[in-house]
């Protein structure tokens, strides 16, 4: 590249105006602006991960709460506390690939989306070089990776406290 840039500086071609790819990438990859709404991007993904964590941890403590009486019943009847916990931990396991699998399509449609419109307004023609999706599937891995190991430790430590008692716990507003 170097030969071509030599020779392009040189006339008849000095008069023009030299700009290289690799130049303009490295100028935007530098810009404040840009690693700002990176950080940013970054910080509401976190964020989100988090909440999503959390998401399912109350709804996991709230479920073991409202079915206290639905519990009690299937103790009293000769379930096991293992028993229990093994089917709440199927259903943890199970909403939490439900979500994820959820979450990943429309993360995918919306990125596509996003795209799209960027095609529609930036510009009147065609983006040169043009506008391609390229998620990051390793980062993406490694967040949802994150949010299954710390969803599945929440829920492993809730659902291991469960049922600890000798006998069943009766619920306060059972009519028995």
């Amino acid at each position: 590249m170097s030969e071509l840039s030599s020779r392009l500086r040189q006339p008849p071609f000095s008069a023009l105006t030299l700009t290289s790819r690799r130049q303009v990438l490295a100028s935007l990859e530098g810009d404040p602006f840009a690693r700002a709404i990176g950080f940013a991007l970054g910080a509401a993904a976190l964020l989100a991960l988090g909440l999503a964590a959390l998401g399912l941890w109350v709804t996991l403590l709230s479920e073991l709460r409202d079915e206290r009486g639905d519990f009690f019943d299937l103790e009293a009847q000769g379930m096991t506390p293992e028993m229990l916990r093994a089917q709440l931990r199927i259903r943890t396991l199970a909403l939490l690939v439900f979500s994820v699998l959820a979450g990943v399509a429309l993360g995918l449609v919306l990125s596509r989306l996003v795209v799209s419109l960027v095609h529609v307004t930036a510009g009147t023609g065609t983006p040169d070089p043009p506008l391609v999706l390229q998620p990051g599937w390793d980062v993406i891995a490694l967040a949802l990776a994150g949010l299954v190991m710390g969803a599945g430790l929440l829920a492993e430590l809730s659902v291991h406290g469960a049922f600890r008692r000798e006998t069943p716990e009766r619920v306060p507003w059972s009519l028995e």
